[in-house]
This record gives structure tokens, sequence and C-alpha cells, in this order.
């Protein structure tokens, strides 16, 4: 299987030095040479990265994920609050949440604060004024 990092082609079709002619087949064979190294260097440098930004921030990939998915949702809930009042459960399904609960969840998780605790704290706390520039 060949892997194709953008600039850097990680497999070659090269004659085999000393090929057996396969029965009804050409007379040398070639084989694909998997030069795995970079895609296992890809991966450390990925890893790395991680480490790096884990040690800085404090925080995790995964962490970092969940807040930025956390913030969309909030995005995604001021967008469609522009047009009426989204139910909880739709803004949910939209962001790919299982359900309103696991919404719920994560939001308290990643703030500290129920979903509704939240919503009251951006419109009144001025160290939230962030989101209250996404109108």
């Amino acid at each position: 299987m060949c892997v194709y990092i953008a600039g850097h082609p990680e497999c070659t079709i090269e004659p085999k030095a000393k090929s057996q002619p396969l029965a009804g087949g050409p007379s040398h064979q070639h084989s694909l040479v998997d030069s795995g190294r970079k895609f296992v260097q890809l991966e450390k440098s990925i890893r790395q990265l991680e480490r790096k930004i884990k040690g800085e921030s404090g925080l995790s990939m995964r962490e970092l994920r969940g807040m930025a998915r956390m913030e969309s949702t909030l995005l995604h809930k001021r967008e469609l609050s522009s047009v009426g009042q989204p139910s909880l459960a739709d803004v949910a399904h939209d962001m790919g949440f299982s359900d309103q609960s696991h919404l719920s969840r994560e939001v308290k998780r990643f703030s500290g604060l129920s979903l509704t605790e939240l919503q009251k704290t951006i419109e009144t706390q001025e160290s939230f004024w962030p989101y209250r520039s996404w109108r």
C-alpha cells in the first residue's frame, strides 16, 4: 500500500534484483517498495507537536479539540438564534452530539458552567466579551 504525503511519495516501483519469473508472467517482477520510514517520522512529528502543545498550554489535543467544538457549538447556536429560538436538541444534533445531554455535559466539562449559566454569563460578564462579539 502506498501512502502519499504532500511532496513526499512514500513508495516507488522498482525491479527486483534477482526476480524469478512467474509462470505465464513477465520476465522480471516489479515490487512496491514501501518506505514507511517517512510515515513513521511524520507520526513521531505529530506526537512531538502534541507534547509540545501540551507542555506550553497545559491542555492535551483532545481537550483543545473539545473546547473548539464547544465554541463552535456556541457560535452555531448564536447563528440559529438570529433566525429564531433554536432548540438545544437541534443544535446538539447539528454539531454531532448524540443528544442534548451530551452537549450539556461537554459544555459543563470545558466551561465549568451549565449551558444556561454559560449563556447568562456571556451576556453579563465583561470577561466573556469575545463571545458577545459573534453577533
